[in-house]
């Protein structure tokens, strides 16, 4: 009796000593933001199999109204070299949805080259590997080069199926977005200057 007595006594100080667990690993966090970055994408470089599909939803803004984002994508190889780049557009409320075997047939042939990977290490380039920064350039002053007040809305979310279609299997991710606070100091802000020297301010 006393053993029992001592194990709800050791159990009640545990309910009433632990504090509550508020998140729970891995459960993503996810919240809207501007700039949409994915990590990788690898895709068959003779199409029908192997593709990295992008979705990318405009989600409307704190307080209400949504906004058409022109949206422009930078390619990056496996080693961070520029590989061209180009526009998406996403209606007010929209989603827009992109394959990135697409995407990457609308790239000059020799930045095409460059994406290309040898997935199974056999000496002939099957794949084509990067990743891929997307920018939202709807507020962007291309004067000034810096942003106005409306482009710190939060209202981009995003997710990337990889898929495979001869192999038969499909699996989601979602991609990070930048996310940026309202009337914080923007000063140092920087953004693609040049689709040769993105970093640069």
């Amino acid at each position: 009796m006393k053993r029992i007595l001592a194990v709800f006594a050791f159990l009640a100080a545990l309910v009433f000593v632990a504090s509550p667990s508020y998140a729970l690993y891995p459960v993503n966090d996810d919240v809207p933001g501007r700039d949409v970055f994915v990590p990788f994408f690898l895709v068959e470089i003779g199409g029908g199999g192997e593709d990295s599909l992008l979705i990318i939803q405009e989600t409307g803004r704190q307080g209400g109204g949504s906004y058409a984002e022109n949206l422009k994508y930078y390619f990056y190889d496996i080693d961070s070299n520029f590989c061209g780049d180009g526009p998406l557009k996403i209606s007010k409320g929209g989603v827009c949805a992109a394959s990135v075997y697409d995407m990457i047939r609308q790239l000059q042939g020799g930045y095409r080259e460059n994406l290309k990977y040898d997935l199974d290490g056999d000496g002939t380039a099957d794949h084509y590997a990067g990743y891929i920064q997307i920018i939202n350039n709807t507020a962007l002053n291309s004067t000034t080069k810096t942003y106005t007040a409306r482009s710190y809305v939060n209202n981009l979310v995003a997710m990337m199926y990889q898929i495979d279609t001869e192999g038969g299997f499909a699996t989601l991710v979602n991609i990070p977005v930048l996310e940026y606070a309202i009337d914080a100091d923007s000063s140092y802000l920087r953004f693609p200057a040049s689709s040769t020297d993105p970093f640069t301010n």
